[in-house]
């Protein structure tokens, strides 16, 4: 299967960690029309439903979902991919890292 967009990349990782979108959304606190807009491509996704996505399922590598490199869901204590990612996010969005520990 192809992953070439974020988009793609979100839906694979949250299908893979057995979720369904509306259930994600939910459990995100957005719309689910919202975040079906985004698994269809139809807007990109923002750095808090990112964010939102990887801290309601930790399994979700947020390096796969930013860099598409490794796998959808990583091993559970396996932070430092996903650590430098965001960190890539919050530098090229001027958020302080310090502000999410």
């Amino acid at each position: 299967m192809e992953h070439d967009t974020i988009n793609k990349r979100l839906d694979t990782a949250i299908r893979a960690a057995g979720w369904s979108i509306k259930a994600m959304a939910e459990a995100c606190e957005m719309p689910p029309g919202t975040f079906y807009n985004i698994i269809n491509g139809e807007r990109k996704p923002s750095y808090s439903t990112i964010e939102k996505v990887c801290l309601v399922e930790s399994r979700i590598s947020a390096e796969y979902l930013l860099r598409a490199e490794g796998d959808p869901l990583r091993s559970i204590g396996d932070e430092s991919g996903d650590r430098k990612a965001l960190r890539k996010v919050y530098e090229i969005s001027g958020e302080q890292l310090a502000k999410h520990p």
